[in-house]
């Protein structure tokens, strides 16, 4: 990997989501090295990605502290998490020492829930449309 070129984690990597962040990334002129984390065994290797790292799920116990763990050995310069489950956890994570483009743990919770983000948006003058 050269100096230059930028390092993203991104979780999901074999995912739809992140197929297309993945394609994105690769289609700028600027070079990324891509370290791709799925819990997926048989997904994973089909993943357009540099590294490939294989997880345990979001649901055990094992998972978030694997993560900081890999984030602290591959220092990346940005850090994505795609699933809804684990982007609250890693919002309110606040030494995760890597950036990335998460809310804060409230507004995540907020534009999970229509109803509410719709009333918030209507408290604060936005339009919206009548439901």
């Amino acid at each position: 990997m050269g100096s230059d070129m930028k390092k993203i984690l991104i979780t999901m990597a074999s995912g739809p989501l992140a197929t297309g962040i993945i394609s994105a990334f690769r289609a700028l002129d600027e070079p990324f090295y891509i370290v791709g984390l799925d819990a997926n065994p048989l997904h994973i290797h089909g993943a357009d990605v540099d590294k490939r790292i294989l997880m345990p799920r979001i649901s055990d116990p094992e998972f978030y502290p694997m993560v900081r763990e890999i984030i602290a050995e591959e220092k990346p310069d940005f850090f994505w998490p795609l699933h809804d489950d684990e982007m609250p956890v890693f919002a309110a994570m606040k030494d995760l020492d890597v950036p990335t483009f998460l809310p804060d743990p409230e507004t995540f919770r907020l534009t999970q829930d229509k109803m509410a983000a719709t009333a918030h948006y209507e408290r604060h003058g936005v339009p919206v449309p009548a439901t």
